[in-house]
Parts: structure tokens; C-alpha cells; sequence
């Protein structure tokens, strides 16, 4: 086969595979509105007028291809926004394809989620335990419909909580919430233990106070209780509370939002049990549960490898009838969220340590 006869099939398949991509920021949101997501996972609602379309079609979601010596590139502008990827596995915008969506090419050695094999694990000493700040506090914001998840923002006007300590590189302020499930009990979760998944996971995203481009989550796992016990000896905590339950009903639609009021507090987000006041910590509470720590990144685009995940073993408790409120929720499409988790990456230069409870 000639030389040219080759060259020629590689445009046809870089053709192939940028029109793919291309379709994905082609699809047609809900009621035109596009969702921002920057580095922390904070979303803007943005509505575009006929101004921003036109100056849009030469930058807005193109890709540029540039093809020098049979070598390609593919460039996107950012930020990126829920309409250029989804969670479909086998389409085109699907989580396989993201990093060429995305177009970073260091990107690749530290993704996250991970599968968690507790037992091959080193254990983590800690110099100082894991200190969280104004975690008990009253915590009012609101509620929204990101198209892509529920999300929580904190009142920009209340103090945020923050965390540091557990070998923590610097201290890290509370910016939002989210979750990630799935429509069947056995997924949902984005990192796995032992290759098993919850039903569902909580992730508190902190951003750097010193170095805003560093992140710190934690993520709390979200197990199934079908009944409450009122056993006082069995201490269980659920994940929403009723002013919560009732916001959830009104965000079934991409760009909803609903207020929570200052009976709001992340300390009710953390399993039980967990946080103990320690006077030499000026006010901190004390993590005393077990935690995986490791260096990864965002699990939605543009999956930055900025992250210091802190993962819980402990679960909190969800019912049935709160599970079914996550699973009602649409995405930007008006389409009902089938799953929002992305699978577990393969493990190339991750670092992954347990924290062990004494």
C-alpha cells in the first residue's frame, strides 16, 4: 500500500473521530441554557443570547485540528461546559473519550476514582489527625440542579468550614457538594472497595486557602438502609434531612434551586461518631474515623490531577425513598440522570494509603 494511500486513510479516521467529538457540543440543552464548571466543580448558569452565538461558532466548543508531519492535535476551548461530555460509556462524549475531549495530553497518570484494595494498601501516619472547622456549624445556601448532579453552594455571607491537618499540604476551605449515583442498588458510587460499588457517593469539595489551585475532597460513601431503627444503641445517620427531602422534590429540572436554612450543617454529611471537639485545636473537631488518602483528580472534565482525596470507609445511611429522590433528577437535556459516575481508573503513579483508628 503507497505511502499517500496511507496518509490519506489517517486524515479520513482524524476526520471520523473529530466529527464525533463535534457532535457532542452540537446536542441541544434545555431551554438553551449552558452550565460552566470551573476547577472546583462550582457551576454558573449561563443562557446565551444571539451576540454569544455568533461570536461562539469560531471558538465557542470548536475544535481546532491541526495536522503537521501526521501529527494531531485537537484543541478545546475551556471552560468546559455539561453539554461537551456526558456518562454515556459507549457514546461518543462518553467517559472513555473525555481526556481527548479535553485534549491535555499530561493528563493520565493520576485519575480518579480508583477501586480501593484496603488490604494492599501501606499504612498512612498521620503528624497531626484530620481537623475540621465549623463543621457543626449552621451552614444556610441552596440547592441546584447542575444538570449533571444535585449541588450544594454555601452562603457566601457565613463563614465556610475548612479543614486541615490528616498531612494535609496547606489548609482547605468548603466551596460545595455534590452527589453521584446510579438507578440500581448495586452502582452508583465512583470509587469501589474490593471492586464493589454503593448505591450512591457524597463528595464535600474544599479548595486551597494558600494554593487555590490545589483541591481537597471527601468522599463518604452512601449505603442503603431500607428502615430506620429507632434502637438508640444503633446509631445510624441518614443523609438528608426533611428541609433537604423537601428541596429535593422541587429540583427534578436542570436549573432549579432551592434554599436550605440555617439547620443546615456538613457535620451531618460525615458518618457518625466521627468528629470529636479537641480544645488544642482552637474549636477543630477531630477525625476519628478510618480514611484512604491519595493524590488524584477531578472526576468529571476537565479532570485536572489537583486533588487530595480523602475517602471514609464508614458510610452514611440512605433510604429507599431518599435514593428515589436522587433518581428522579434530569439532566441538561431533560432526560432522567441514568448514572453520574464515572468508571475507576487504572492506577499508574497513584500513591494510595489507609489511615487506621486506633
Amino acid at each position: 500500500m503507497s505511502t499517500r494511500i496511507i496518509e490519506h486513510q489517517e486524515e479520513l479516521l482524524v476526520k471520523d473521530k473529530t466529527e464525533d467529538i463535534i457532535s457532542c457540543k452540537n446536542q441541544t440543552p434545555l431551554n438553551g441554557k449552558n452550565v460552566e464548571i470551573n476547577a472546583m466543580n462550582t457551576t454558573q448558569i449561563v443562557v446565551p443570547d444571539s451576540s454569544t452565538d455568533k461570536a461562539s461558532e469560531k471558538t465557542n466548543g470548536k475544535i481546532i485540528e491541526k495536522i503537521s508531519n501526521n501529527q494531531q492535535k485537537h484543541e478545546i476551548q475551556k471552560p468546559l461546559t455539561v453539554q461537551d461530555w456526558d456518562y454515556d460509556d459507549l457514546g461518543p462524549c462518553g467517559p472513555n473519550n473525555w481526556l481527548k475531549i479535553i485534549g491535555d495530553d499530561k493528563l493520565g497518570k493520576l485519575q480518579s476514582p480508583i477501586n480501593l484494595q484496603l488490604s494492599q494498601m501501606r499504612i498512612l501516619s498521620l503528624t497531626l489527625p484530620l481537623c475540621l472547622v465549623n463543621y457543626k456549624k449552621p451552614l444556610p445556601g441552596q440547592f441546584v440542579n447542575t444538570g449533571c448532579s444535585i449541588q450544594f453552594l454555601p452562603d457566601p455571607q457565613v463563614e465556610p468550614p475548612e479543614i486541615y491537618g490528616g498531612n494535609l499540604d496547606q489548609n482547605y476551605r468548603f466551596v460545595q457538594y455534590h452527589f453521584h449515583w446510579a438507578q440500581n442498588d448495586n452502582e452508583g458510587s465512583e470509587h469501589c472497595i474490593g471492586g464493589l460499588r454503593y448505591p450512591a457517593e457524597l463528595h464535600l469539595v474544599h479548595k486551597g486557602v494558600e494554593d487555590e489551585n490545589k483541591l481537597a475532597v471527601l468522599g463518604i460513601f452512601i449505603k442503603l438502609d431500607e428502615v430506620k431503627n429507632d434502637d438508640a444503641k444503633v446509631k445510624k445517620r441518614y443523609l438528608f434531612e426533611k428541609q433537604e427531602m423537601d428541596a429535593l422534590k422541587e429540583l427534578t429540572e436542570f436549573g432549579n434551586k432551592k434554599a436550605l436554612d440555617s439547620s443546615h450543617c456538613l457535620e451531618l454529611k460525615l458518618p457518625p461518631n466521627c468528629c470529636i471537639e479537641r480544645e488544642s485545636f482552637k474549636g477543630a473537631e477531630n477525625f476519628t474515623s478510618s480514611f484512604v488518602r491519595y493524590q488524584g483528580s477531578l472526576t468529571t472534565p476537565p479532570c485536572t490531577e489537583n486533588v487530595h482525596w480523602t475517602i471514609f470507609t464508614d458510610p452514611v445511611f440512605i433510604t429507599k425513598e431518599q435514593l428515589s429522590y436522587l433518581r428522579k433528577i434530569k439532566d441538561c437535556r431533560g432526560n432522567v440522570i441514568s448514572k453520574n459516575y464515572r468508571p475507576v481508573q487504572n492506577l499508574v503513579d497513584h500513591q494510595v494509603c489507609l489511615h487506621l483508628t486506633s
